[in-house]
């Protein structure tokens, strides 16, 4: 399935055409506010994951360590990547293209 963006380009980017902006994905429509939200979730979760592995770090050894550690930074890598991309659209609409 493609996303696909409707925009009305007679509007301003405001509150208004925040609700005429919507991502489909598999049928389900979402803002660009819900999207952002989602990514936050995906943050927080990858985090109380990576909390729950750090005890770990000190009863490891060798490959299982090392394994590990792999797995702990796949995590902290996608955690800083959601993070990002929730701010960036978070703050879509706060950015004036219009000046």
């Amino acid at each position: 399935t493609t996303n696909k963006c409707s925009i009305n380009m007679n509007d301003r980017l405001t509150n208004h055409s925040r609700q005429s902006i919507k991502l489909y994905k598999g049928g389900i429509k979402m803002t660009i506010d819900e999207l952002a939200h989602e990514y936050e979730q995906q943050y927080r979760i990858l985090n109380a994951k990576m909390d729950a592995l750090k005890p770990l770090l000190c009863i490891y050894s060798g490959q299982d360590l090392y394994l590990l550690r792999k797995r702990i930074r796949i995590y902290y890598d996608m955690a800083c990547e959601c993070k990002r991309t929730a701010s960036m659209l978070s703050g879509y609409y706060e950015e004036d293209f219009y000046d």
